[in-house]
């Protein structure tokens, strides 16, 4: 039986579980050998593995934690009806603060997963994240397609041959003629301080401030991972 393969996506529901950091932690501690950019692709992938199987055993089952604490609640409110007890209202208010933690984790998966940036996370407004998702899929096919010279591509075969050979076009180099004589009446406006400045590594401070100004619920990168999960340090 053929099963599609759900591609991995750092979710932020993870950033508020205290055992997210040891567990990145433990990954990272790996000892692997190869360059530095091979040790970082090789721990990124192990590191997938281990939070695939993690979020499976503590935010796998949302639904079921919410219903069992939702049933557990009417029964101690029924119960507090009764009788009035202090062993009672404590376990009450206790699952009421960890239902509160559940329904923040179910808003702020369904928040990503829509990438609605309008909508505030705290709006329990499930129905319009999911309608944003359906809107959005619809979005992203494309059943038609004109050329420049009017050819209408009706097929999904069609429309994908003429998108590559558009872009093969558009990418590929043509010879371009130079006037050497007229390049020498171009006067240098960037000085060799500044030549020097720009082609200068970048250093830790500038990576960090580039790194934090990308919003934390945009795309994640192809390897899952988007610009959140870099923020945990």
């Amino acid at each position: 039986m053929w099963c599609r393969l759900r591609p991995f996506k750092f979710l932020r529901i993870w950033d508020s579980h205290e055992e997210l950091i040891s567990l990145v932690q433990l990954i990272w501690n790996s000892n692997i050998g190869g360059c530095a950019m091979f040790r970082i692709s090789r721990k990124l992938k192990l590191l997938k593995r281990a939070l695939k199987s993690w979020n499976q055993e503590v935010f796998g089952r949302v639904n079921v934690e919410l219903k069992k604490l939702e049933d557990r609640i009417f029964e101690l409110e029924v119960c507090l009806a009764r009788n009035v007890l202090p062993q009672t209202e404590l376990e009450l208010l206790t699952c009421k603060q960890e239902h509160i933690q559940w329904v923040h984790q179910e808003e702020i998966l369904a928040y990503q997963k829509s990438r609605v940036k309008w909508l505030a996370e705290g709006d329990s407004n499930k129905k319009k994240f999911h309608v944003s998702l359906r809107v959005k899929r619809k979005s992203k096919i494309i059943k038609r397609m004109q050329l420049d010279n009017g050819e209408m591509l009706d097929s999904s075969d069609a429309v994908h041959e003429g998108a590559v050979s558009f872009f093969q076009q558009l990418l590929s180099m043509m010879p371009i003629e130079r006037d050497l004589g007229e390049m020498k009446l171009i006067q240098p406006v960037v000085s060799m301080e500044e030549n020097e400045a720009l082609c200068a590594a970048p250093s830790m401070e500038e990576i960090k401030q580039s790194l934090w100004s990308i919003p934390a619920d945009n795309s994640p990168g192809p390897n899952g991972f988007s610009a959140s999960f870099f923020m945990l340090a």
